[in-house]
């Protein structure tokens, strides 16, 4: 490659840097590796270090990293909203027992529902089952990882991930040996985990509160490699953009405000020193001489300047917010927004039209999937421990018949379904699919958050009703 490098320019260090990089292109041509993995001075330098992505985030930094999501998502109203929004699509679910026994069912069921209510369920008594989950996954999408501990009587107990630390001793008689935690859990050598180490919030941090064996805990978290222990935020790559858009619009409020002010600017060339002077008395009272044909007072309604020579008057007028500080924003969201995988037109209804919204949503349901298959494992954990308490105490609250043991009680925890958009178009190619082999009735109506035996019964208890009365019923279900 020719080197381009006059004398003349050499001093000149934008031309230095043109030269060096056209320097690294020739040598990149040169070469047969990866172009991502050579340096160069025109980037800003990577670590190019590899380990262990709990390394990456140290017990201080988590801390950090943790306080300011929570900050974010406390202050900032689209932070917020896209946490709930997150929230709405993934953790409604509905339990449904699946037995073949329809007493014991009905039985299964209705024990689930009187567990699930806050004073059965929550240590605290303050959460049932649902808002239990729906906390669970909130603290584990803002702070990463979310723990349950199940305690001998039936409830839980909500750990969030700030808990699990190594920390101080409460006192000096404490001689729990913490040498082996790290980030508040001790692993064994293939990386499950073993024991988790508790601390209790004071006014001024945390405290060691107990150990608890990894057996009575349920962890719930995001994780992206094999080894790593701890979850992160999937706020995490967006949080900075997040703030500088809640920041920018603070600036931008202040800036309208002072807009508000309204002001008025004159550029005189008339009043050099030497040249006579158009002052008058002070006849408003501020302290200072008049200007007879410049003094204007907006608070008295229209007013008219007469100005001279090249002298001229213009308001103050800064235009805010910009145009330029709203399509930034709006890109900052958008990008936000995908840490979540939440589409903009959720954010902004009249963003797209009509069949670019409904894009968006298929595409989000798929996105949901993989997060409820983490919900429902987390749910089925939660339910077979409650169901061996219930059926294998000394006392049992639950009789399976003795047809089933208890390990093969079967249930489901079935995930809420988005409603068609158009329900006729939508039935009528459910309807095909299931003609075609390629679906089922039972889970087409799970994909619309029914149940398809209790829909069955409820038609066939309608129409003997209907039947009862004399009313005729038509229905489309005969000769489809």
């Amino acid at each position: 490659m020719t080197s381009i490098a006059p004398t003349r320019f050499l001093g000149n260090p934008v031309a230095q840097d043109t030269v060096r990089f056209l320097g690294e292109l020739g040598a990149r041509e040169r070469q047969d590796d990866y172009d991502a993995a050579e340096s160069s001075r025109n980037r800003k330098a990577r670590s190019t270090t590899l380990k262990h992505e709990d390394k990456h985030l140290p017990p201080q930094k988590r801390q950090a990293l943790v306080a300011k999501t929570r900050e974010n998502v406390r202050n900032f109203v689209v932070a917020s909203w896209a946490i709930r929004k997150h929230l709405d699509w993934i953790t409604s679910f509905r339990f449904q027992a699946r037995t073949k026994d329809r007493g014991f069912n009905r039985a299964l069921e209705q024990f689930i529902e009187h567990w699930s209510m806050a004073a059965n369920f929550d240590a605290a008594g303050r959460h049932g089952l649902r808002r239990f989950l729906r906390i669970a996954e909130g603290r584990r999408t803002i702070d990463g990882d979310f723990f349950t501990l199940k305690l001998r009587d039936g409830m839980v107990q909500g750990i969030e991930g700030d808990r699990v630390r190594n920390t101080a001793f409460r006192g000096h008689n404490d001689t729990t040996d913490l040498s082996r935690f790290y980030h508040g859990i001790r692993t064994n050598k293939a990386g499950r985990a073993m024991a988790y180490a508790l601390a209790t919030r004071t006014d001024t941090g945390f405290l060691h509160e107990r150990i608890v064996s990894a057996r009575h805990m349920l962890p719930i978290g995001y994780f992206d490699r094999i080894d790593q222990t701890r979850g992160i935020s999937l706020f995490a790559p967006a949080l900075n953009g997040l703030q500088d858009v809640y920041e920018g619009f603070d600036y931008a409020l202040a800036k309208a405000k002072l807009a508000q002010l309204i002001g008025l600017i004159i550029y005189s060339d008339n009043k050099f020193e030497g040249m006579p002077s158009t002052d008058g008395p002070d006849t408003d009272g501020d302290g200072e001489t008049d200007d007879e044909r410049y003094e204007v007072q907006l608070g008295d309604g229209p007013f008219k300047l007469e100005l001279s020579g090249a002298d001229r008057a213009e308001f103050i007028d800064p235009k805010t917010p910009s145009s330029e500080f709203k399509n930034y924003s709006t890109l900052m969201l958008m990008v936000a927004l995908k840490s979540l995988d939440i589409p903009y037109s959720f954010f902004d209804e009249s963003f797209t039209n009509f069949y670019g919204s409904k894009g968006g949503v298929l595409q989000y349901v798929h996105s949901c999937k993989p997060k409820r298959k983490d919900l429902l494992e987390y749910l089925v954990g939660l339910t077979m421990w409650r169901l061996a308490l219930a059926v294998t105490g000394s006392s049992p609250e639950l009789r399976p018949p003795r047809s089933i043991d208890w390990m093969d009680i079967a249930f489901e925890w079935i995930p809420s379904g988005a409603r068609p958009w158009d329900r006729h178009k939508e039935a009528s190619g459910v309807l095909a699919e299931i003609k075609s082999g390629t679906n089922s009735p039972q889970d087409a109506c799970r994909e619309l958050d029914t149940d398809f035996y209790s829909n069955v019964d409820k038609i066939k208890e309608a129409m003997e009703y209907a039947a009862e009365q004399g009313v005729p019923l038509e229905w489309a279900l005969q000769g489809a």
